[in-house]
């Protein structure tokens, strides 16, 4: 008789070669290009749709940063990256936990939080989760600011700046990972 760690190693085997000649046989390819030593596809799986948002932002990520703001690519998976890829909260962002702060930008400015007291949910046998709720402890604005929207105005690798402007006034703030209050 085989041995069972025998029988799953073939088992195994099997299924690998089996759904390896499944995708090769399947008779769709992508386009891909090139980059360095590796390449990326150009085109998207059958049935798959570009992420919504807010605005144009599957085609667009650039609608949200002003004429200061670096060229090229955006960041597209920071701390930060609300503020450019709006889903739930199309004028502002949701919060930034920039750590040990937190950060949202809104109408009148830019609220801060510094919490700590831990939230934790679930249950022993579920999946639970441990954060830091946004709290808003102090708001920072400037007297008259009415502000539309939040735009990135700038990042670096550790901060982002976002320009708040309405009423005739503008702010514009830097906040970074890591640092106690921007």
């Amino acid at each position: 008789m085989a041995h069972p760690r025998s029988l799953a190693g073939l088992l195994a085997a099997a299924l690998l070669a089996g759904g390896l000649a499944a995708v090769l046989s399947s008779g769709t390819s992508a386009t891909a290009a090139p980059v360095g030593a590796g390449s990326y596809t150009e085109t998207l799986p059958a049935g798959r749709s570009l992420p919504t948002g807010c605005g144009s932002v599957s085609t667009n990520p650039r609608q949200y940063v002003t004429g200061n703001a670096p060229a090229g690519a955006v960041p597209t998976n920071d701390w930060w990256s609300s503020l450019l890829f709006k889903r739930t909260d199309c004028q502002f962002s949701t919060p930034l936990f920039a750590g040990p702060a937190a950060y949202k930008p809104g109408a009148g400015g830019l609220g801060l939080s510094y919490q700590t007291d831990a939230a934790i949910s679930g249950s022993a046998t579920g999946t639970g989760e441990y954060h830091y709720p946004y709290a808003e402890h102090v708001r920072v604005g400037v007297d008259g600011l009415n502000a539309t929207q939040a735009l990135v105005d700038g990042w670096s690798d550790w901060t982002v700046s976002t320009s708040l402007s309405g009423g005739g006034r503008t702010l514009r703030a830097t906040i970074g990972k890591g640092l106690p209050l921007s």
